[in-house]
């Protein structure tokens, strides 16, 4: 795209300069609901889980379907991560990170625009499965559509971020050492 260094600074100060109010409301909303989180722990556990494992079983078998590669293939399983954990399992696994971008994106975007509808045609009414489901698959973006859906909801996501982050990091290193 050929953007002057300067102008990529000057574009993303304000995105920076917003990181740090944007976490702090969202503590707060994980704060005022822990009594929620307290009393759905193990629900939340299974459903980011379950989640994470879905996600990443699902986009290496399509890539593999799809006959995109082994290097693509990699380069999706943490799709459904913040962009840091994603570069840095996409590094470990030796995929690209252009593609790991890209996919992050696309998964945070299409999850923001579907999770409602989504949520609607599988007549999923908690407010807690749908906070853990939008965050679990389409981290902050999709957590910023949960935060508009409700507070529980954007809490739960962003419970759902962290915990679903470890998870793929976890799972990623349990499967490098089993083979």
């Amino acid at each position: 795209f050929n953007i002057p260094l300067e102008s990529y600074e000057s574009g993303s100060r304000l995105i920076a300069a917003m990181l740090g109010p944007a976490t702090a409301v969202l503590a707060f909303s994980i704060y005022q609901q822990r009594k929620v989180l307290r009393s759905n722990f193990l629900p939340i556990l299974a459903g980011c889980l379950v989640g994470s494992v879905v996600s990443m079983v699902s986009a290496y078998m399509l890539c593999k379907a799809l006959g995109l590669g082994e290097q693509v293939a990699l380069s999706t399983l943490p799709k459904s991560t913040t962009a840091p954990i994603a570069l840095s399992i996409t590094g470990e696994l030796g995929g690209t990170a252009s593609i790991t971008m890209a996919a992050v994106m696309t998964t945070g975007v299409m999850g923001a625009i579907f999770s409602p509808m989504l949520a609607n045609l599988f007549r999923i009414k908690n407010k807690v499965a749908q906070g853990v489901a939008i965050g679990t698959c389409s981290h902050a973006i999709g957590t910023a559509k949960a935060l508009e859906m409700g507070e529980l909801e954007g809490a739960m996501s962003g419970v759902a971020i962290a915990v679903s982050g470890l998870l793929t990091c976890f799972i990623v290193i349990a499967a490098q050492a089993i083979g």
